[in-house]
């Protein structure tokens, strides 16, 4: 739904584009026929409610934020120095280690006051296998206590030892919460 200055814009882009391409975008869509845009395979969902898996937990402090205020994209907060602990849940006890640098998030505030994380983690098995882990996710701050946040975040890995190469093909969510600069994250797995 566009607001009438959205409407105002759309129409500027519209009459702005050259006509080949529109008429060639309309042909695209009458090849295809009526149902073009019903791409669905099935209507009813895969997997109403996908089942997870408690799969590890991390525990870890930041170092003090460096703002660059008033970006394009809103503010940005670097929290460098991530250092601290994960540990794997029931059958995954033998996965834990350490979280040391260079890990960092690099957070976004945008102009709406919406939280985008944008973690890089560097860890370390207790075995000495070193893992990259890629958090992207949401914060929600406490209203009554800044300091305080909420997190949603969907985090993958990547290594190159043979044992561990399962963590490549999967994707973890984690939900977790910060008080200060201390976080903890609980990270789930979905089954089949």
């Amino acid at each position: 739904f566009l607001s009438t200055a959205g409407k105002a814009k759309r129409k500027n882009i519209m009459d702005s584009t050259p006509v080949s391409f529109i008429a060639s975008a309309s042909a695209a869509q009458d090849d295809a026929g009526e149902d073009a845009t019903d791409c669905a395979i099935n209507e009813t969902p895969i997997n109403a409610r996908p089942n997870t898996l408690y799969f590890f937990s991390s525990h870890f402090t930041t170092g003090e934020p460096i703002i660059f205020a008033n970006g394009p994209k809103g503010h940005r907060c670097i929290y460098p120095d991530m250092k601290g602990t994960f540990k794997g849940g029931p059958d995954y006890e033998d996965f834990h280690g350490i979280i040391h640098g260079p890990s960092s998030d690099f957070a976004t505030i945008h102009s709406d006051g919406s939280i985008s994380l944008d973690v890089n983690m560097v860890m370390r098995t207790h075995d000495g296998i070193p893992l990259l882990g890629k958090a992207i996710g949401r914060s929600t701050r406490d209203p009554n206590d800044p300091v305080k946040a909420n997190f949603t975040t969907a985090f993958t890995f990547e290594t190159g030892d043979g044992n561990l190469n399962f963590l490549n093909n999967i994707i973890t969510i984690g939900h977790g919460k910060k008080d200060g600069n201390r976080i903890q994250i609980d990270y789930y797995l979905l089954e089949d």
